[in-house]
């Protein structure tokens, strides 16, 4: 069995990629992308091509027999959807029948997108030298934080040749890049995000984990070789230990913050930091003093919960805002269900970019030709009515011209 890493090689800057190759996969191979974000939460594709010598069965997905792993099983007659428990042990779900006879050629694309509230489903195509089989998959996708792999099993796996193993997200698109930890997820009522989703809000991008400091950081690091947002949000904080004072923050944050404002401020980007809620075990008073004379923008988290004050032992949020868990498993570090729609609410008022709809260029609230005439009205030198020059770079290279219109006839297509 071999284990084969690879580091980016090429970038696809169309679609801000990955692509990798290699000679062969044989019986027992792993290859795995370790240079594409691990704790990317949107929509993802990856795609697998190969010249096939003798089809047998192969794994592809993120995260093989990890604990959060979520991958397809598949093989001459069947498709597997796989998960892993807490453990790495993999949970096989209802096998679908492959009909397509493979033979000399495979590409198979494992397309993830947002779908439904809360919902992350997955699209799974499947090509070969005798047609085509697209399948959708019931499972959902979000919160998986491990790379992307492909692996021939070990006894009967695939062998095959002139591989490519490609990964890739829409969401590089996206103006706002949101950085943080436990306090980011969609599909929990008790986190902020859950509620900006709720009111119809989900276009940015989300890389986080929990528990999530400088293993973020590094993997924001990699993050920003692929793309440039308009808007960082920096959001970590909670797990690097208590401040040294009110007035001296955690020396590693504090070294690892001021390297992503210098990385924005040399790539044009604006970072927004954020406060962060004092807990009874964590004293953020430090990092939250550092953020509000900064001088750049930030989120003030820590007055949306009354967290500004650390007391040893104490919950000085405001009544029913910090869940405190149960007597065998205690928590006192994140939000209930209201103090999460407390912080929801502190990132409209602080980031109300947020909530803007990227090719809404007239302000009506919703994208359709009018915005196209518009768009192409502005780029000819005309003066349109209500016309956002935010929504209008639709393309997020700080520049309004023809690529915004192939944009934005693209996305009108769909």
């Amino acid at each position: 069995m071999r284990t084969i890493y690879f580091f980016i090689i090429e970038f696809l800057f169309l679609s801000f990629g990955i692509d990798v190759y290699s000679t062969n996969l044989s019986k027992g191979d792993i290859v795995v992308l370790t240079d594409f974000p691990y704790y990317l939460r949107n929509d993802i594709k990856i795609s697998f091509t190969a010249d096939v010598t003798t089809m047998g069965t192969f794994y592809i997905g993120r995260g093989y027999r990890s604990a959060s792993g979520i991958y397809v099983k598949i093989d001459g007659t069947k498709i597997t959807p796989i998960t892993c428990d807490s453990s790495g042990n993999e949970i096989e779900k209802a096998s679908i029948v492959n009909d397509l006879a493979i033979s000399t050629f495979i590409k198979v694309i494992l397309d993830v997108r947002h779908t439904t509230k809360y919902q992350y489903k997955c699209n799974l195509e499947i090509q070969s030298d005798n047609g085509k089989k697209i399948v959708e998959l019931s499972e959902n996708w979000s919160g998986v934080e491990d790379p992307v792999f492909v692996k021939s099993a070990t006894s009967d796996g695939i062998i095959c040749s002139n591989i490519s193993l490609c990964a890739t997200s829409s969401n590089f698109d996206k103006p706002i890049w949101v950085v943080g930890d436990s306090y980011l997820s969609i599909h929990n009522s008790e986190r902020w995000p859950y509620y900006l989703e709720k009111r119809g809000y989900y276009n940015y991008l989300i890389e986080s984990v929990s528990g999530g400091a400088t293993q973020v950081y590094n993997d924001a690091l990699v993050l920003l070789e692929l793309g440039s947002p308009k808007y960082l949000v920096w959001c970590l904080g909670m797990n690097y230990g208590s401040d040294v004072d009110a007035d001296t923050p955690r020396s590693s944050w504090k070294s690892e913050v001021d390297n992503i404002v210098s990385i924005c401020s040399s790539r044009g980007i604006t970072p927004i930091l954020a406060t962060i809620p004092c807990v009874p075990k964590k004293n953020h008073e430090g990092k939250n003093k550092y953020v509000r004379n900064s001088g750049y923008r930030y989120i003030d988290f820590a007055k949306a919960v009354h967290g500004e004050t650390y007391t040893a032992g104490v919950d000085n949020w405001y009544e029913g805002y910090l869940y405190h868990g149960t007597e065998q498993k205690p928590d006192y570090v994140h939000p209930t269900a209201l103090g999460a729609q407390a912080l929801a609410n502190q990132v409209l008022k602080d980031l109300p970019e947020i909530t803007y709809l990227i090719g809404d260029v007239n302000l009506d609230k919703s994208v359709n030709y009018n915005d196209l005439n518009d768009l192409v009205l502005f780029i000819l030198g005309g003066k349109p009515q209500n016309f956002s020059l935010f929504q209008a770079d639709i393309d997020n290279n700080r520049k309004i011209n023809v690529g915004d219109v192939t944009k934005l006839v693209n996305i009108l297509k769909k």
